[in-house]
């Protein structure tokens, strides 16, 4: 019997599993080795995720948002750090510290840890506050730290809004739905505080000033009757004594540019604005001019 491919793969397909092993063996070659199989490596156990636990309450403390020492673990690295979302519950958000528990690198802190170190000591600080350098946990918080009783919590003039918090043991901490509505509404109120106080600040001005330029204008007023009663009184002019008028009859003449009331030949003086006729001043000339020797005849 000849054997032929399709009987070949007849027999494979009936075979038992040894007997395909042994099939297997005999169609490898030195050169074609069959390869073991690979073993599987152990992966390293993963360190233990950062845990950062909000406070519980509704007037928490600096204190709450530090972890306890007796919770630090000195064989991981001790670098603080700030995971989740932080408390959303201040008027501004604050975070609750947490080891880093990272694998040591030197120092007590890993690579990472280190690198951010350097860069804050050198002031090139990159990214969020979340992603700088936070301090030792074994130490106070930084000045710069997000978190209540620090200097820049101070500089923020922190006030608890209130609302709810729920503890976190992962990466994210949840916080209330209200609280971002609740410091809106904290700051705002902040703020028409202060543009009331500013429009009453303004009005007293105003009223001041003018309660200054009344008092001043007041002042004048005294100062000025005060001299007026200090002053003489003064004497009535005597009125000059005015001529009687010449009732004569006669004609308005103008001689060398002045008027005169001229009767016959004899020229008087005349007011043409009172229309008043006075002294007899001289006599009229056939030439028209006036001769004023004849006054001093009459």
């Amino acid at each position: 019997m000849s054997i032929t491919a399709s009987n070949m793969i007849a027999a494979l397909r009936t075979a038992t599993p040894e007997e395909l092993a042994e099939f297997r063996g005999m169609l490898a070659t030195p050169s074609t080795p069959v390869k073991a199989p690979k073993e599987k490596k152990e992966k390293a156990p993963k360190a233990p995720k950062k845990a950062a636990v909000l406070p519980a309450g509704d007037s928490p403390t600096a204190a709450d948002y530090r972890i306890n020492p007796d919770d630090i673990d000195h064989s991981l690295c001790i670098a603080r750090v700030f995971p989740g979302d932080g408390d959303k519950r201040w008027s501004t958000k604050v975070w609750a510290e947490a080891q880093c528990l990272k694998k040591v690198s030197a120092d007590g802190i890993c690579v990472g840890c280190a690198k951010r170190r350097t860069k804050y000591e050198s002031g090139n600080l990159t990214g969020g506050f979340t992603n700088q350098w936070g301090g030792l946990i074994t130490e106070e918080p930084l000045d710069t730290a997000h978190m209540p009783g620090t200097a820049w919590a101070e500089a923020k003039k922190l006030v608890f809004v209130g609302g709810s918090a729920a503890a976190s043991d992962s990466d994210s901490v949840a916080s209330a739905p209200d609280a971002k509505a609740a410091a809106k509404a904290a700051k705002e109120a902040e703020k028409a505080a202060a543009k009331e106080a500013a429009k009453k600040a303004k009005e007293e001005e105003k009223a001041a000033a003018k309660a200054a330029k009344e008092a001043e204008k007041a002042a004048a007023k005294a100062a000025k009757e005060a001299e007026k009663a200090t002053k003489p009184a003064k004497k009535p002019a005597a009125k000059k004594a005015k001529s009687e008028p010449v009732p004569v009859e006669g004609k308005i003449v103008e001689i060398d540019g002045t008027d005169y009331m001229v009767k016959g030949d004899k020229a008087y003086a005349y007011d043409s604005l009172s229309e008043e006729t006075g002294d007899y001043v001289g006599r009229v000339l056939a030439d028209g001019t006036l001769d004023e020797t004849e006054s001093d005849s009459e």
